[in-house]
Parts: structure tokens; C-alpha cells; sequence
């Protein structure tokens, strides 16, 4: 029954949420209404107040911010360029590497080239090398000697720049391995070439050199890949000075060319690894404006770098600026004025969506569960998409709501504050003779039911709680259709809106009128102690099964507190069995007194007593009780036998009843166990029994 329950909260939860989602959906009615002329002031400011700024930010501020954005431009393509070659770098540094660090290369070396075997494999190696690795001419392989191995690639008909070991270890220790532009050719290469070189190392022993030969196309890609950036020059300058350009057929010193000539000192400090800002330079009564990167990976150790250099003349840059200014000024008119019109039918027909959604909503709302915005089938994501869908999971959750409803016993209500109604399911009818006025709170059951006279005032408190608290929970004896009384379990959970203010209850009553009625019949029957008149040992047990069995229908946790009275010896040893006996009353009642409804005590023998408590989410916990226990019997009584007032300490401890395979008696000596523990600490306190330490018994 519990499970059932629980679904049936579940979609009565998700309905109330998906009523929640129409009403916000609601409000987008007068949104539409509104629309049309909020729009209308919107289409004038964005048709004229944009204009003129446009006019007059034109006339100010354009030239400048065009300048900014053209050298931005140049400088942003430089940098692009710089980390072209700086990647492109990298590429034959790593190539470099895994060459120096070939097995079969450092094999070959260190043989002195006497075995054929490691000869011919070692020269397909190079030659597998340089068919695999793009943009790569040739490799060759030297001794630590700087002797010209047999096995470099193309080594018959190949002219090599002869090296000597000193020309190697300068390019490896000034430029990191890279040679500048014009320092190497080959015989049958029709273009100039550069190198890289690393040093093949067997241990710390440098045995070996191997050149890696790059031609310079893929400098000449780097740069047409921007021709569209409106420079006038883009060149690349090596760590010597040596420029490569357009069309690229041949290497130059920069310093011989006038238009760079007159800027060397920049180029010198970009060069040098330092970056400019907004370099500008005169030549031949011409303004020219320069930018330039420096490609860092190829930094040596002396400071000198490679660097990527763009030029173009003001004149060039600022020529069609009026031309460009009235050009742009048009287009901002004919967009504004087709954003215009576009904006004008966008909202015309985003009006009209809304407005069939509203409808549908309002519709909806009236009791129509068909209703729906008409939509095409593949336009599920517009609004009207999301409202069919909002509108088709709140009919769907109605739907299952009430399935689940007709196969449930229980009863289940709803209380819309909102609205003030009150709605009970079918089921309602054939278990009471209350019929309504109407549907308003006033008139429902919750204000009118026949409660039993005892419960009539804890009814009224927990309507009281049910309205104003998230959760609530109680039992109740109604007078039913059969003119009888039955106990019911009431539970509501309080719905509220994103405001955070409850604006719906739902709940159900659960009939646990059986399980009361043999709780009853153990009271008539039981056995209570004769001078405490409450529940001995055997009766508080078999009560304590029972309590169990209507837990698990209330939700609640059964707590078994046992209590012993501390020094008890002390009142019989001096004032006589008298006092005892009075002391023993006196625990009872005040047990009698905390526990109330939640509960009942028992005497278990001697001065040591039990309680069961019934513990729910709207009770005080176990541990709250005993502190209530110990701090009541503190204010000790008046003792009428010697005239007297005495103060009573006891120590307490708790255990859980909730596990149908440990029995009553277990659950009882667990607490006792607990107590024990606090006679050990100190007395006079409470402590809760450790689950683990029964497990491990």
C-alpha cells in the first residue's frame, strides 16, 4: 500500500507542476497584446537614432577607427605568419630529433661503415626519410670528423656545400641548428635552400652530424596564403639579414633594399627578439607604416632571431577612405531599413504564433483537453512547440494520475488555495456520508468532518499545520457511511510556486482502522503494573510488535528508550520502602507526561522502566525525549512519606525497533546496552546503541 501511495503523490506532484507551467504560459498574453505597439517605438529608434549617430560617428571617428582596425589587420596577419614559420620550425626541430635519435643511424656511425648490411639499411632509412616527410630535399649524414657519409640520399650525383665541423657546430650553437637563407645550394637545385642540423650523440659522445635540406617553398606558400591582406610587401628576414619576397626566385640582403633600408633599425630590433608598436617611417616623401614579429623558436643564444616583416604606404591605406565612408554609410541605411522590414514580418508573425498559443492555453485552461496550437510537425522547438508539449505532458500526467487514483484504496485530496477548492477522489463517497456544500474550504470536509470527541482539537491543529507547514501528518477517528468511527492516517505535502509561497496541499488518507482496532483490544487485555499503572515487561513487548506493524503505515521510526534510575538504593535504605514506592510512581506519571500521545511507557522490573516512542519528521527525535525525561524527573516531587522534596536522576539508552528480523525483546536489550555504557561514563545522561556492535556479536 505504501508503494502505491507513493506514486500516487508522485504524479499528483508532477501535475500540480505542469498546471504551474500553463499559468506562466498564461501570462504571455499580455506580452502579445503589448507587442505590437512596443514595437512600433522600437522600429523609430532603430530607424533614426542610429542614423544620425552613424552620421556623425563617421564623420569624427571613422577615419580613426579604420586606421586602428587596418593595422590591426597587418599586425594580426604578421603574427599569423610569424606562428606559421614558428610551427613550421618546430616540425623540423622534431624531424631533426628523431633522426639524432635513430638507432640505426648511430649503429652506422659507430660500425665505421664496414658492414653492408647496416650500410644499405641505414640508406633506406634516409631515403624512406625523405619520401615521407614533406617539404624535405635531402639528408645527409657526416662523421664526428665531418667527412661526407656515403649513405646521404642522392650522395653520387648530389654537390654538397662541403662543411667542416666547425661550420656545423656554428650553426648548431648560434641558430639552434638552422642555417641562415643564403648559405647553402645545391648543384641541382634551381632555388636556394637552408638546414637544419643535429648532433648525434652515442652516450655524451658526440659521434656524428645529420643535415636535414629544406627548399624555400614553403616560405613562398606561407606568405600567398595572405595576398589578400592589402600589403604591399611581406617578406621573411633570417638572423643575417637575408630576405626572401615575392617572387621569391631569389634571397637578398635586406640592408641593399632602399624601402627596408630605411627602417633597419626596427627590423634590427625585431631581429633582435623585441616586437613594434605602430612603426611608422618616411622614404622618398612617402609615409609607409610597418609591421613585424619576431619568429621566437628560432632564437639563439647570441639574441638574433628570424623575423616576418609587412609593409604598405598611408597613401595606399587611406586612399578610398571617403570613398569608403560613403559606401558604408549606404549599406548602414539599406540594413537598417531591411532589418526594418524583416523585423516588422518576424514579429507580425511571431504575433500571431503567440496569439494561437494563448488560445490554446486559454482553452486548455476552460476544461478543452484537446486543445493545441496548430503546427507543423518539425517545428517542435518554436513556442508554440513547447507549449503543445507542456500541454500534452500536463493531459498525460492527468491522465495517469487518475489511473493510478481508481487502483489505489486510499483516498487522495487536493486543496488549491488559489482557487479555493477542494477535491477528494471518487473513492471518498463510499467510505463517508459527508457531501459537501461546495467545493470551497469553508464547506469541506477538513472544516466540517465528524471527528471523535478526543481528536476533534488535534484535528482542528493539524488542518492549522496542513496549511501553513511543507509536511503534516496525524490519525484520526472519522465518523464513516456505516454511522461508525474509523482511524485514518492523514498525510499533505504542501505545493509551492516559484515565489516559494504554498499555493496547493495534496495528500492522502490511508485506513489503518484494523491495525488500531487490535492495538485496542491489547490495551482492554493487557496486564499493567499494580503500583506505576502502566504496561509490565510482558505487555509493553507484545504492544511494542504491534507498534511496529502501524509504523510502517504511519512513516514513523519506533525508538525503545530504557531508563534506569540512578542510586536508587538510596531512598529504600534510608527513608524506608515508602519513598521507594513513591519515587517509582512518581518516574511513571512523568514519563507518562513527556512521551503523551507519541507514546508509552512501561515498568520492566525493579526501579528500570521502558518507552516506546513513535518518532516522525514532525515529532522531536528519541534524543530530544530523553533530555526532556531527564530534565522533568531533575525538578524531583514533593514526598508526602517523609516530608521532603526529592530530585530524581536516571540514565537512558535508545535503540531502533526497525528491522522485522530482530524481535521485541533484542530491540529492548539493545537499550539496555546503550544505558549500561552511560552508568560507565558518568551516569545521568542518554546515549543511542551502536547497529554495529550488535553485528558483530
Amino acid at each position: 500500500m505504501s508503494k502505491v501511495l507513493q506514486i500516487n503523490q508522485k504524479y499528483i506532484i508532477i501535475i500540480v507542476y505542469n498546471e504551474f507551467a500553463v499559468d506562466k504560459l498564461f501570462g504571455f498574453k499580455v506580452i502579445i497584446m503589448n507587442l505590437r505597439r512596443k514595437y512600433t517605438v522600437f522600429v523609430i529608434l532603430l530607424l533614426t537614432v542610429p542614423c544620425i549617430a552613424m552620421l556623425v560617428f563617421s564623420g569624427l571617428f571613422l577615419r580613426d577607427v579604420y586606421e586602428n582596425i587596418r593595422y590591426e589587420q597587418l599586425n594580426k596577419c604578421t603574427t599569423i605568419i610569424a606562428n606559421e614559420l614558428n610551427n613550421y620550425f618546430v616540425q623540423i626541430a622534431q624531424n631533426g630529433q628523431r633522426l639524432s635519435s635513430n638507432e640505426e643511424l648511430k649503429e652506422y656511425l659507430l660500425s665505421g661503415s664496414t658492414d653492408v648490411d647496416i650500410t644499405v639499411d641505414t640508406q633506406y632509412y634516409l631515403e624512406n626519410f625523405v619520401d615521407t616527410t614533406d617539404d624535405i630535399i635531402h639528408v645527409s649524414l657526416y662523421d664526428k670528423a665531418g667527412k661526407l657519409m656515403p649513405v646521404s640520399t642522392n650522395y653520387v650525383d648530389a654537390d654538397y656545400l662541403k662543411v667542416t665541423v666547425d661550420t656545423i657546430n656554428n650553426d648548431v650553437e648560434k641558430n639552434y641548428g638552422f642555417s641562415n637563407l643564403n648559405k647553402y645550394k645545391l648543384t641541382q637545385q634551381s632555388s636556394d635552400v637552408f638546414t637544419y642540423v643535429n648532433k648525434i650523440y652515442s652516450g655524451d659522445e658526440v659521434i656524428g652530424y645529420v643535415i636535414q635540406y629544406y627548399g624555400l617553398g614553403k616560405f613562398e606558400e606561407i606568405i600567398k596564403n595572405f595576398d589578400g591582406i592589402s600589403a604591399e610587401e611581406i617578406a621573411i628576414i633570417d638572423s643575417d639579414g637575408s630576405l626572401i619576397r615575392e617572387p621569391f626566385n631569389k634571397v637578398e640582403k635586406y640592408m641593399s633594399l632602399a624601402l627596408y633600408n630605411s627602417a633597419a633599425d626596427k627590423i634590427e630590433r625585431t631581429i633582435g627578439g623585441n616586437e613594434l608598436d605602430n612603426a611608422e617611417y618616411s622614404y622618398d616623401y612617402e609615409k609607409y607604416i610597418m609591421t613585424a614579429s619576431t619568429v621566437k623558436s628560432t632564437q639563439n643564444a647570441s639574441g638574433a632571431s628570424w623575423a616576418v616583416v609587412t609593409i604598405t604606404s598611408e597613401a595606399s591605406l587611406f586612399g578610398n577612405i571617403k570613398t569608403f565612408i560613403r559606401t558604408y554609410c549606404s549599406v548602414v541605411f539599406v540594413i537598417m531599413a531591411v532589418v526594418g522590414a524583416v523585423g516588422v514580418v518576424v514579429v507580425a508573425v511571431l504575433t500571431k504564433r503567440g496569439q494561437d498559443a494563448v488560445n490554446a492555453i486559454v482553452d486548455f485552461r476552460n476544461g478543452n483537453k484537446e486543445a493545441r496550437c496548430n503546427v507543423p510537425d518539425y517545428d517542435h522547438g518554436s513556442f508554440c512547440g513547447v507549449v503543445n508539449y507542456i500541454l500534452d505532458n500536463n493531459a498525460e500526467s492527468e491522465e495517469r494520475y487518475r489511473a493510478i487514483v481508481e487502483l489505489t484504496d486510499n483516498i487522495v485530496f487536493e486543496y488549491n488555495i488559489a482557487k479555493d477548492v477542494v477535491l477528494f477522489s471518487d473513492n471518498f463517497n463510499s467510505k463517508f456520508s459527508f457531501r459537501a456544500k461546495s467545493l470551497r474550504f469553508e464547506d469541506s470536509f477538513f472544516e466540517n468532518a465528524t471527528v471523535n470527541r478526543k481528536d476533534k482539537l488535534e484535528f482542528e491543529r493539524f488542518v492549522e499545520r496542513m496549511i501553513e507547514n511543507d509536511k503534516a501528518q496525524g490519525e484520526f477517528s472519522f465518523r464513516t457511511i456505516y454511522n461508525d468511527y474509523a482511524w485514518y492516517i492523514v498525510r499533505s505535502v504542501a505545493i509551492k510556486n516559484l515565489d516559494g509561497k504554498i499555493v496547493k496541499i495534496i495528500g492522502t488518507m490511508i485506513d489503518i482502522d484494523r491495525a488500531k482496532r487490535r492495538e485496542e483490544n491489547l490495551l482492554k487485555k493487557a496486564n499493567f503494573d499494580s503500583l506505576t499503572n502502566i504496561f509490565n515487561r510482558e505487555t509493553f513487548e507484545i504492544s511494542l510488535v504491534n507498534e511496529y506493524d502501524l509504523s510502517q503505515m504511519r512513516k514513523s521510526k519506533v525508538a525503545v528508550l530504557f531508563i534506569d534510575l540512578d542510586d536508587f538504593k538510596y531512598y529504600n535504605n534510608n527513608f524506608g520502602h515508602a519513598l521507594g514506592d513513591e519515587v517509582l510512581v512518581f518516574v511513571a506519571d512523568a514519563l507518562k507526561s513527556v512521551v503523551g500521545s507519541y507514546g508509552f511507557p512501561g515498568r520492566y522490573g525493579g526501579d528500570e522502566f521502558v518507552v516506546y516512542y513513535g518518532e516522525t519528521s514532525g515529532s522531536p527525535g528519541a534524543g530530544e525525549i530523553a533530555e526532556n525525561i531527564i530534565e522533568v524527573l531533575a525538578k524531583g516531587f514533593d514526598a508526602k512519606s517523609v516530608d521532603r522534596h526529592f530530585e530524581i536522576k536516571c540514565s537512558i539508552g535508545i535503540s531502533y525497533f526497525d528491522d522485522m528480523s530482530v524481535t521485541a525483546e533484542s530491540v529492548i536489550k539493545d537499550a539496555d546496552e546503550a544505558m549500561y555504557t552511560v552508568k560507565k561514563n558518568g551516569k545521568s545522561n542518554y546515549c543511542f546503541f551502536n547497529k554495529l556492535s550488535r553485528n558483530t556479536k
